[in-house]
């Protein structure tokens, strides 16, 4: 029997009038052991087609026509009881942002913990013992310093791996894993992956992976298909294909300082082995680094090294144990020390107020920064970022649900444009963009610098991204500056 069959399946967006289906007839199957790869440009409809398939699909989106088949039974004739009975145990999940699938003033070890006790049944120490060899499983730190962070404590690369422990432990028959190794490095997205590729072969499990990287497709899956505005495409999947560059770079000289480090150190406080006791843990340590107007810095390194935490202390949103960050100050008379540098997350959706609307997100800089007058002007302003970045105006009555991961980063882009900013943080901005999209906000990112004469700090794990977009490269491993290339 075919693990999973999806049968012509619909599903419709009634307020949308530009694409009111966002799936379209798709079909599509899944065998017992078979991992079958799912590619297609931001807004295609993958992740809606994840949701569809977990019961999840958010109101007014709605399944219009079409069954989803599992194990013999059309999920969509289920009870919502009988469905959050499924999830977690035969049916597990892995979305395309970690920090926006764990709860924030829960443990690591309390949330991977309940989450074994569903999938499993077991219980206390059996439960504890269990999610050490889930940490161990997926390269983790299997200490009880990790079980007792939490989530804003531990890289974007940290938490993807927590979930995946989450996903793993139940030893579901279907893994739906949307865009699972976006913010992992190469080394630890090939592990993942690899990982994947031992569940479905050891106990049979059944994976839909979805991803914009055609060329981990190719190596991972045993079959793809393509999406394309919400309908399967039989396209030649080899010509989206793209392939890593050797990091190179280029030294900008003659340029004044905008950003200065010295001496920058910051660590977290966690639990030790002992008697429930405070630690420090070094996260950075004695970072010196000069950012010079005009130039874009990239910054590489492994999940934990540091990165995120680096560009944060820069932006003003952490503050260092010991050091000196100096900004140079601001280009126009409204960009106060607050909006000199504005951010870019990894993550988007955790970004993103859940309750606004998009025109609501991007006008609030706007207004703040008294750099709207009225109404009207507002509105022309922000249908002139959406279109910049590439997204309609009349998406702007929608909420951030409603987007795909891609889109929303390009709703955050948008929104920290909006400030004029002199200096962008951009931590991996496009790793939750297909490869068309990506050209499309490098490309607007590198004419901003030209023309605005911004500076850019470019965090990534992707060789061919520094090589294209970075003057200068710094290389940081376990909290220290291992290499600037200036």
């Amino acid at each position: 029997m075919t693990l999973l069959e999806i049968r012509d399946l619909s599903v419709d967006l009634p307020d949308q009038t530009s694409r009111p289906k966002i799936l379209d007839s798709v079909s599509l199957q899944i065998e017992r052991g078979e991992i079958l790869g799912l590619v297609g440009g931001s807004g295609a409809g993958k992740s809606t087609l994840a949701s569809a398939i977990i019961g999840l699909l958010a109101p007014p989106t709605q399944v219009s026509e079409g069954a989803i088949i599992f194990n013999g039974v059309d999920l969509l004739s289920l009870s919502k009881a009988a469905f959050q009975n499924l999830r977690g145990r035969s049916i597990a999940s892995i979305f395309q942002d970690p920090q926006a699938s764990m709860n924030p003033v829960i443990s690591v070890g309390e949330q991977l913990r309940e989450t074994i006790i569903h999938a499993t049944g077991l219980r206390g120490q059996a439960a504890t013992s269990k999610a050490y060899e889930m940490l161990e499983l997926v390269r983790l730190d299997a200490g009880t310093s990790m079980l007792s962070a939490f989530p804003h404590q531990l890289s974007g690369g940290m938490l993807q791996r927590i979930i995946l422990a989450m996903a793993f432990a139940g030893k579901p028959e279907l893994l739906i894993a949307d865009e699972p190794t976006s913010a992992l490095d190469a080394p630890l997205r090939a592990e993942i992956l690899g990982l994947v590729r031992k569940l479905a072969n050891e106990i049979g499990t059944g994976v839909l992976l979805i991803s914009h990287d055609t060329k981990s497709l190719n190596t991972h899956a045993d079959r793809m298909s393509c999406l394309e505005n919400g309908k399967v495409n039989a396209k030649d999947l080899a010509s989206l294909q793209s392939v890593a560059a050797v990091v190179k770079h280029r030294i900008v000289s003659g340029t004044a300082p905008i950003i200065t480090l010295k001496n920058v150190n910051k660590s977290f406080r966690e639990n030790s082995h002992f008697f429930g006791r405070k630690r420090k843990k070094p996260i950075l340590t004695k970072i010196n680094l000069t950012i010079y107007r005009g130039e874009t810095l990239g910054i590489v390194g492994p999940s934990g090294s540091g990165k995120s935490t680096l560009a944060k202390i820069i932006a003003g949103l952490v503050k260092p144990d010991s050091g000196a960050v100096t900004i140079d100050p601001g280009k126009a008379p409204h960009q106060k020390a607050d909006y000199r540098c504005q951010m870019i997350f990894q993550h988007p959706f955790a970004s993103l107020n859940p309750r606004a609307r998009v025109f609501g997100i991007i006008a609030e800089p706007l207004r703040h920064l008294g750099l709207v007058s009225d109404a009207e002007t507002t509105r022309l302003r922000v249908n002139d970022l959406l279109t910049s970045v590439g997204l309609e105006p009349a998406m702007a009555t929608r909420y951030p649900h409603e987007f795909s991961g891609g889109q929303q980063q390009r709703i955050a882009i948008a929104r920290s444009l909006a400030a004029d900013p002199t200096i962008l943080l951009c931590d991996e901005p496009t790793s939750s963009l297909d490869s068309a999209t990506q050209d499309l906000i490098l490309n607007l990112l590198e004419d901003l610098r030209k023309t605005r004469d911004l500076s850019m700090i470019l965090i990534s794990h992707d060789p061919a991204l520094i090589e294209r977009m970075a003057d200068r490269v710094a290389v940081l491993s376990n909290g220290q500056l291992k290499f600037d290339s200036g």
